[in-house]
């Protein structure tokens, strides 16, 4: 039998996220000794994640992915949960052979995850965690997420006519291929989205990325 439980506390950073056309969403939460990693991806191209929560344990390296349910705009975020994944959730947090003759209160643990999800989320934390984790999440994720991810050296800035827009899934690839400041590169997207400009990449190993700044001079 399955559980429903709810996140009606993603709304805040989602809405967040439409508002500012930042369609990405990660954060971690620390319940007792588990380690929680939550992820959203809702682009327009997003066809494969979208109302998909990706959830990453890090102490078990294991990938939960989560349909949710409901109107989010209306602060709907519904998941429901099966046994095996109650068991997956105890070993992360390292109570699934306890014999402290606590029960596992599985209401309570999402009730904590829940007031614990932050309201608001910055960009620049967003790329942090990402670049922090990518390693151990790139290949447990939809790889479409990022657009051609064999190609991750950086070209430069190439200019769209409407109605074509920069896409999220090209602009990730700042997030996770570029050595540059998570400020910079935050300033960088929103100028490539005000401007219309999308960047090319190459996969070409013997290509020297193009830089930030350079990129900043061409478009300004």
């Amino acid at each position: 039998m399955n559980n429903k439980f709810s996140l009606s506390r993603l709304s805040g950073v989602f809405n967040e996220a439409l508002i500012r056309n930042e369609p990405t969403i990660a954060f971690e939460i620390q319940n007792g000794k588990g380690r929680f990693l939550f992820m959203m991806f809702f682009g327009e191209e997003d066809n494969d994640s979208k109302d998909q929560l990706f959830l990453f344990m890090k102490n078990t390296m294991r990938m939960i992915q989560l349909k949710m349910y409901g109107n989010h705009s209306k602060g709907q975020f519904d998941i429901y949960v099966n046994h095996r994944i109650v068991n997956w959730i105890k070993e992360e947090l390292g109570i699934l052979n306890s014999n402290s003759g606590n029960p596992f209160d599985l209401a309570s643990f999402f009730s904590d995850i829940n007031f614990n999800i932050p309201q608001n989320l910055p960009l620049t934390n967003k790329i942090n965690i990402l670049r922090d984790n990518w390693e151990n999440i790139k290949e447990k994720v939809p790889e479409n997420i990022i657009e051609e991810s064999d190609k991750k050296y950086l070209i430069g800035p190439k200019v769209l006519k409407l109605p074509r827009r920069p896409r999220e899934r090209t602009l990730r690839k700042l997030y996770l291929y570029s050595n540059e400041t998570p400020e910079n590169v935050e300033n960088l997207i929103a100028s490539l989205k005000r401007l219309n400009i999308t960047l090319a990449w190459s996969k070409d190993k013997n290509f020297s990325s193009t830089s930030i700044n350079s990129i900043f001079k061409k478009i300004s």
